[in-house]
């Protein structure tokens, strides 16, 4: 019928829609964890941590460790118990965090920044008294998206095709080994190494594969 509007809510077996009553409210300030109420009957929202601009994490699945790239810092929970992490630190970077990668061999963190395409190397080991190893600013990058780390070779990718391969054995001395690029424009999102191929999702182009086998500088 005209400028009439019919709205039909249709529910299925095991969801239901929460009422004004069960919504989750705003909190403040952000390091606020409040339960959940359940809208399925075995899947659970057990916590919120809220917090804008979290666009990237990583496990310390050894120590139970989480970090969160929320902006401008870098947030270090305990997931000693896991259904309500414990906030135990808070590193800081001068730019927008665009993607961290965790290395449990070395316990090394690294929080790639994207803007200023500056990568951030943390210790730690203790993580309440983390040291920075090194800011390096990594030449030629623009809009620094993701970073990959295998055997102290760091692969990072740019927003608008190019690899540039480092080796970070040192972190205080960090040298240029080799650059790949990708097909026009692609804008790089993520990147997973398996033997000595590097796997590069993108946005435009999809999935490309790099041949890492011999990067030299």
């Amino acid at each position: 019928m005209s400028g009439l509007i019919a709205l039909v809510l249709i529910t299925m077996p095991g969801i239901r829609a929460l009422n004004s009553a069960e919504r989750i409210p705003d909190v403040n300030p952000p390091y606020h964890l409040s339960q959940g109420t359940p809208d399925s009957v075995n899947v659970r929202l057990k916590s919120l941590w809220r917090e804008s601009g979290s666009f990237t994490s990583a496990v310390d699945t050894m120590r139970n460790f989480l970090f969160l790239g929320s902006g401008l810092s870098v947030y270090i929970f305990d997931l000693s118990t896991p259904s309500n992490p414990s906030l135990v630190q808070t590193l800081n970077t001068e730019d927008y965090i665009s993607f961290l990668f965790y290395d449990y061999q070395t316990t090394r963190l690294y929080v790639l920044n994207e803007y200023d395409a500056v990568l951030d190397i943390w210790d730690v080991s203790s993580v309440l008294s983390p040291t920075l190893l090194n800011s390096f600013f990594v030449n030629g990058i623009y809009h620094a998206e993701a970073i990959y780390v295998r055997n102290d070779t760091a692969i990072i990718a740019e927003g608008y095709g190019l690899l540039r391969l480092y080796d970070v054995s040192n972190p205080a001395s960090i040298t240029f080994l080799d650059y790949v690029t990708l097909t026009n424009n692609p804008f790089s999102n993520d990147i997973d190494v398996s033997g000595h191929y590097a796997y590069v999702s993108t946005y435009y182009d999809g999935l490309q594969v790099v041949d890492l086998n011999n990067p030299v500088s």
